[in-house]
């Protein structure tokens, strides 16, 4: 069989097959990490920080990869206290 058609092949089988590489497998795991993290962060917010354990919060988001860098949006500005 010619490379060509064995290509081909592959091609039209690869459109109907459901199978996902390890490395699919593996960003869809992060992006539902990260997606359970950021439902996390806007339940906080939402209660204004009330019950929360943030050293946990933060251990899961250092654990994720997240980095402890605020961003300046989210900084208490002085039009905030006014």
């Amino acid at each position: 069989m010619e490379t060509e058609t064995i290509d081909k092949l592959f091609l039209e089988l690869s459109q109907f097959s459901k199978a996902k590489t390890g490395r699919e497998i593996q960003l869809e795991k992060r992006v539902e990490l990260l997606t359970d993290l950021l439902a996390s962060a806007r339940a906080i917010a939402e209660r204004q920080g009330a019950d929360t354990m943030w050293r946990r919060f933060a251990d899961r988001l250092a654990e994720a990869g997240i980095g402890a860098v605020t961003a300046r949006l989210f900084k208490i500005l002085p039009s905030d206290l006014e």
